[in-house]
């Protein structure tokens, strides 16, 4: 009986099968860590430089409003 090699993956992010929003190199690239603060980084390509540019959904939009009024730090962008 052949044993299952669970470590081995596809090539690309592992989000991008389900999220809606993966841009066609997270199907063939891992993202690399982003810095976004001196405390936060996170692995997506639209951190990127050479990312397309695109409009925030409406709900980030009203997460951040949110977070500045309770007096929330580093709402960067």
């Amino acid at each position: 009986m052949r044993r299952q090699q669970w470590h081995r993956r596809e090539p690309g992010d592992a989000f991008a099968p389900r999220n809606k929003h993966a841009l066609a190199i997270d199907f063939v690239a891992e993202p690399p860590f982003f810095q976004v603060s001196e405390t936060h980084a996170a692995k997506t390509w639209y951190l990127d430089p050479r990312a397309p540019k695109i409009e925030r959904p409406h709900s980030i939009q009203n997460l951040r409003e949110k977070m500045g009024k309770m007096g929330g730090s580093n709402l960067n962008g």
